[in-house]
This record gives C-alpha cells, structure tokens and sequence, in this order.
C-alpha cells in the first residue's frame, strides 16, 4: 500500500491565512512519505472525552480476504483431492502450510496498518497501538500528551511517480495523491495520524478532530 511520495510544492500556499507564525515554520511536505489511494481509517466518537481512529472497511475486507482464502482454500482443496492425496501424500501437509502463510498475510497486514489511534482527554493522551487499555503510553507504540497539540496539519502528497522511475512501463502503477493528517505540537514536532486517498472524509475527520481538542485546522490541501 505504501510507495515513495514526491514532495507538493508549497510556493502557492499562503501560510499566512491562518495567523500563526508556527504555520510558517514548520514543513509542509510529507510528514511519512507514501500512503494509500482509498480510505483507511475512520473517526468515531466514542464519548465526550475519547474518540478514535479505527480501520476504514476496505482495509478489514483486504486483510480478512486473505484470512478466510488461507483457510477455506485448502480445506476445500484436500476434500476435492482426497483420493489424489492417497498418491501424493505430501499435499497434506504442503496445503494447509501454504494456506497458514497465505491467512499469515492478512493479519500481518492488518496488526501494521489498521492500527487504532486514540484521543482521550480523560488520561489527556493521543496513543497508538494494540495496548490493552489502549490508553496510556505504557501499552501503546507512541503518545503525545493532548495539551501540547497545537494544530491539525492537512496536506496531499503524489505517490507513485518516483517509484515509476524504476520500473519498466509494463510494470508501472498510475499516481494517486494520499491525504495526510498530522499533528502538530506547540515545539513544532509533526505527527501522522491517518494518510488516505479520501480527501473529503480526511478533510471532515480533520474538523471534526480540532472541534475536540479546540485546536485549529491548518488545511494545506489546495484545489
């Protein structure tokens, strides 16, 4: 899903809009080059003190297709060949091992990039990760306390063209923009939390997400 990005010029950005000189000093280039051309995730207010990034329904239906056709597919084939498996023997072993990496696949992709996210201002922490409470910095791969989010940073990055460079024009996939969502703090320190294709909903969650920390939006998107 992920590919090199190519920076997006930021000479017709007019940092000046939004009346805050950290907007002109911070980068207004990819934050965590690459990204996806559909929606990965999704905003859910869980309570008035929490809401959540969860993973979107096209990226569950990505990694359980390869689940289920882990399972499924050799079970039903030892059944359709088990008069074949009397003479090759192996194949008992060699399917459902074949189909275990195939499932393995599925949930590798989906523990990597359908990681929740969360805001709660109850233990005042944006975390992420599969921690047990999913709450404190203790069970999560990173936090940012929410007192020292200053912004929401919107930008759109191109990916695919610097990795076409490369390849034959066989093998060459087409461009698309992803759409990043970053925090920033008050030190200037930028944090991706979510980077799409949806450019509509990434551009609502980004409001609705400053609305529950009372931060403003800086929406770099242009066009």
């Amino acid at each position: 899903m992920a590919a090199i990005g190519s920076k997006v010029p930021d000479l017709v950005l007019d940092k000046d809009q939004w009346g805050d000189e950290l907007a002109k000093t911070i980068p207004w280039t990819a934050c965590s080059p690459g990204g996806a051309n559909f929606r990965t995730h999704r905003l859910v207010a869980v309570s008035q003190t929490r809401m959540e990034f969860r993973a979107g329904i096209i990226l569950a239906l990505f990694a359980g297709f390869f689940v289920i056709s882990g399972i499924v597919a050799p079970a039903l084939s030892l059944y359709m060949m088990r008069d074949l498996l009397e003479q090759m023997f192996y194949l008992k072993f060699a399917l459902p091992m074949g189909g275990l990496l195939f499932a393995a696949v599925g949930i590798i992709v989906y523990r990597k990039y359908g990681k929740p996210s969360f805001f709660d201002k109850e233990t005042g922490l944006y975390s992420v990760g599969w921690g047990k409470d999913k709450t404190g910095a203790a069970d999560s791969d990173m936090s940012v306390r929410v007192s020292d989010i200053h912004a929401i940073q919107l930008i759109a990055e191109m990916v695919g063209d610097e990795r076409q460079r490369f390849r034959s024009s066989s093998e060459n996939s087409s461009p698309f923009l992803s759409y990043e969502l970053n925090l920033v703090t008050h030190e200037g320190k930028r944090y991706t939390v979510i980077d799409h294709g949806s450019r509509n909903r990434l551009i609502e969650d980004g409001e609705a997400l400053a609305r529950f920390l009372g931060v403003p939006v800086w929406n770099g998107i242009l066009g």
